[in-house]
């Protein structure tokens, strides 16, 4: 088996006002590219510049989902058929002005056709965010 790590990306869409709410989407769709055509996401890292430690899902889908950025996540029915799963960071460790989300030993299997996954953030708390770059995302990848 072979490991890739994705490279650390800034979700895109943020807002730094006004606040998040639980439910909310955090930011819009993250098309993640360069993965191999199947593997198994086996890890999730989010940097928090802003040291919030709100747990968040990400949602992995094989297509794009409809989202406003700071507004209730309300994919419609249809869009569900091509969600690949979630995985929720839940484990936080916090430092003097940021912080590290780390989600190890996860099994999500995935398949694409073109390389590349749809990743969308979706809150489960209060996020007051500094900057719209605050919140970043790494994958790892077990591929044969």
């Amino acid at each position: 088996m072979k490991i890739h790590r994705t490279p650390m990306t800034v979700l895109p869409g943020l807002t730094a006002s006004p606040n998040y709410g639980t439910g909310d989407a955090l930011g819009t769709n993250l098309t993640v590219s360069g993965l191999p055509e199947h593997g198994i996401i086996r890890g999730v890292t989010v940097v928090d510049r802003a040291d919030q430690d709100v747990n968040i899902d990400f949602v992995f889908s094989q297509s794009s989902l409809t989202v406003t950025d700071n507004a209730a996540f309300d994919p419609t029915d249809a869009e569900l058929e091509n969600v690949v799963g979630v995985i929720q960071v839940n484990s936080w460790f916090s430092f003097n002005d940021n912080s590290v989300g780390c989600e190890a030993n996860t099994e999500l299997p995935y398949q694409t056709n073109d390389g590349s996954l749809i990743v969308q953030g979706v809150t489960r708390g209060a996020h007051n965010l500094a900057a719209t770059t605050d919140i970043r995302i790494s994958l790892l990848i077990e591929y044969a």
